[in-house]
């Protein structure tokens, strides 16, 4: 593989053609909207003829990790400790995006954060203080048995969007060995993420990445955000004070969930949305709303 001359890189993984489909749609748009590299680690189906001097596209069943845990057509379990720790061999620091991730312009300033960056990577924070409500639930006995902790000193950190330098080796190594060895069956509670919060509660961590992505299930998500930063006046807040952001109202989850942060220039974009279709058309709405706010 030719050596990489940029330091830092934008990276997304997909099994399966419908993810590697939304994978590739988002590296279109972070190849339009930021100056950095874009590299898309893919299994189980093709990528299309997209192409550019900042894109690779790395295909993982030359890896032994991926032929390894990859049963009956998919993933044993999400790859994406592996992934970041494949990324920090070619660069110095690396900003992962879940495929289901429809990006603005704004995500640019994303590297901004690193200077936060300690031992581990920097995630950003759920839209709520999910595990004092429901810790049975999505941290599992079997993560605390192996990763005990005292205390949680962080709100409950979402993998789906984080960075990460070579800073963080050796945590990303412990975190891969781990998911690796508890991960058997994705029970609820038993999953790369729950692993990950627990090792970040057990060294103390206490830095994340404000909430800056709305968690919503339409494109049209787009629309109401827009209108909430054009007219804020009366507008809902989101109901825990921890995490000062506005409420959708109408293109939802429920809950608090979809929330998205006070300034417009801090908003990066919406997860969730997987079908490709309703992902082109948050895209749309995107190009066509969004540089008016």
């Amino acid at each position: 593989m030719e050596d990489i001359k940029s330091k830092q890189a934008f990276i997304l993984w997909g099994v399966g053609q419908s993810f590697i489909d939304t994978c590739e749609l988002s590296a279109e748009y972070l190849l339009k909207y930021t100056s950095y590299d874009v590299v898309i680690y893919y299994g189980n189906g093709k990528t299309s003829s997209l192409t550019s001097p900042r894109l690779q596209k790395i295909d993982l069943s030359t890896f032994d990790f991926y032929k390894e845990n990859f049963i009956d057509g998919k993933p044993k379990f999400a790859f994406t400790p592996y992934i970041t720790k494949l990324a920090l061999e070619l660069y110095d620091e690396v900003a992962y995006i879940d495929s289901d991730i429809q990006v603005t312009p704004n995500i640019k300033d994303i590297f901004n954060e690193h200077s936060k960056i300690t031992i581990y990577p920097l995630a950003c924070r759920y839209p709520w203080y999910y595990t004092l409500d429901r810790g049975r639930d999505w941290i599992g006995d079997k993560v605390k048995q192996n990763i005990p902790y005292e205390r949680q000193l962080t709100p409950t950190l979402g993998i789906s969007c984080h960075i990460a330098n070579k800073n963080c080796l050796s945590f990303i190594d412990e975190w891969v060995t781990l998911t690796k060895k508890l991960v058997t069956d994705n029970t609820q509670g038993v999953h790369e993420e729950a692993i990950f919060n627990a090792l970040v509660w057990q060294k103390g961590g206490n830095k994340f990445i404000s909430t800056k992505l709305a968690w919503v299930p339409q494109p049209e998500a787009i629309l109401e955000v827009i209108d909430i930063y054009n007219s804020p006046e009366g507008k809902p807040l989101h109901p825990d004070g921890t995490n000062p952001s506005y409420i959708l109202t109408k293109n939802t989850w429920g809950g608090g969930m979809s929330c998205f942060p006070l300034d417009k220039n801090e908003f990066w974009g919406l997860h969730t949305i997987k079908e490709i279709n309703k992902a082109k058309q948050a895209y749309l709405y995107i190009e066509e709303y969004f540089n008016k706010l």
